[in-house]
């Protein structure tokens, strides 16, 4: 009697119930039998409030969250807010004269009590020559307390060579120190940011309607183009290979296998693209296909580009007033002018010494957790306008149909990410600067 062949069943059956004669079930076979009732009468719009598209009656999510989010940023703005009252900020901020004494205050330089303003003698030579006055003269005015030389009034002696050079050595000044530094680099470069930032825009909306109008063209040129350079780049490899091994010349003989050896990578290479081309064609057509309608998207919805830039607005404000708060923090301290010729020639610089109502080490640590938070609210906002242009996207494609081109609603997008989803973006951006974070630290351990 001939042995049964071998079964291959799904669980629950004995094996004399088995039918010996049937073939072996195929792992699709297997899935049906496991799942098929399942499968049959499953709906999405049954198990799950999709039923026309993008869910627009949701609740409120990872509440704890934003709750620990918002704690974190009242603390940031409490802490500020002590510092700016217990520190001097405007101490901190305050002109130094030549004498090192700080214009406005009694120091142990001198008593500049109701001398706030900082006045150069020689404009030609003005932080070696400054003084704290009272207030700035008439051929001068006032930019942060420093009475900066003006020019057009005819009574006023400052030549347009003097001012030059007065201009010279205040922006050495900025440059004395890494802040003022960046301060200046933006300050040079700033030309040719916006020339950058108008040029970007056009371009913007060109490749936007090129690729809307030609999308499928570009991109089976550029697969064209590059499995032809394979081709080409292989064949004129190997052409070199034989033309310098029939040359004679010793050194090209020995030169010769490179160009044979890149020859054969970039015929392989050319073998490998075209074996995918033709087993994934169908894949490939669905990937140019959705640029495509990426395109037509951005096409139809060009206030979505607004997104980014208003979000961009927001971090350069948040920016602007973190570093306000960390001149708060650093103003806790005891200020003095750093007397130094060699680390402080324009006299612009001050120590400060945590030895009263704050530690030096206390001080520090609050610093890390600023510039935590700092990263944590770049990420929020970036994670923002990322899911915002996600929505938007989505109510474009589940708008949208064979017959017409649907529109995006980028206001559902805006209420989604600040009122129903703002505490899931909080978690997720808090993971982010953690990782932003220490990856910062280990980068200046290291160095």
């Amino acid at each position: 009697m001939p042995k049964p062949k071998k079964v291959y069943y799904e669980g629950g059956d004995d094996f004399k119930d088995a039918d010996v004669d049937a073939p072996p079930k195929s792992k699709q076979d297997k899935k049906l039998d496991k799942y098929g009732g399942d499968m049959d009468d499953f709906s999405v719009s049954k198990n799950s409030k999709i039923v026309d598209g993008v869910v627009k009656e949701r609740g409120c999510t990872d509440v704890i969250c934003l709750g620990v989010f918002i704690i974190f940023l009242v603390g940031m703005f409490s802490v500020s807010s002590y510092c700016f009252a217990e520190g001097d900020v405007a101490k901190y901020l305050a002109p130094v004269d030549h004498n090192y004494a700080i214009c406005g205050y009694d120091t142990k330089q001198g008593n500049m009590t109701g001398l706030e303003y900082l006045e150069f003698h020689d404009l030609a030579n003005p932080f070696s020559t400054s003084y704290c006055a009272k207030e700035c003269n008439k051929c001068s005015h006032s930019v942060a307390k420093f009475c900066v030389p003006i020019t057009g009034k005819g009574e006023c002696t400052s030549t347009k060579d003097t001012i030059v050079a007065f201009e010279t050595a205040f922006k050495a000044m900025l440059e004395s120190n890494a802040a003022g530094k960046q301060v200046m680099d933006l300050y040079k470069s700033s030309r040719a940011i916006y020339i950058c930032i108008a040029t970007a825009i056009i371009f913007c909306f060109a490749y936007i309607y090129l690729m809307s109008f030609f999308a499928e063209q570009i991109a089976w040129t550029i697969v064209g183009i590059t499995q032809i350079s394979l081709f080409i780049g292989c064949g004129g490899l190997v052409f070199e290979y034989f033309n310098l091994k029939g040359s004679g010349n010793e050194l090209k003989v020995k030169s010769a296998p490179g160009f044979l050896i890149g020859g054969i990578v970039l015929g392989l290479l050319a073998i490998i693209m075209l074996i995918m081309l033709i087993c994934g064609f169908n894949q490939l057509k669905i990937a140019i296909d959705v640029v495509d309608a990426s395109a037509d998207f951005l096409r139809k919805t060009k206030r979505v580009v607004a997104v980014p830039v208003v979000y961009f607005v927001f971090q350069v404000v948040t920016v602007m007033v973190w570093f306000g708060a960390m001149i708060c923090i650093w103003s806790i301290g005891n200020i003095s002018a750093k007397e130094s010729s060699t680390l402080n020639p324009y006299y612009q610089l001050k120590t400060v010494q945590f030895d009263g109502k704050a530690k030096a080490g206390d001080i520090y640590i609050l610093a890390m957790i600023m510039f935590f938070g700092l990263l944590w609210i770049l990420a929020f906002f970036n994670a923002q306008q990322s899911f915002i242009v996600m929505v938007s996207g989505c109510s474009y494609y589940f708008d949208s149909s064979k017959d017409k081109e649907g529109d995006a609603d980028v206001g559902m997008g805006v209420k989604m990410a600040w009122v129903n989803h703002i505490g899931s973006i909080a978690f997720g951006s808090f993971i982010i600067a953690l990782v932003e974070f220490i990856r910062i630290v280990v980068a200046v351990v290291v160095e």
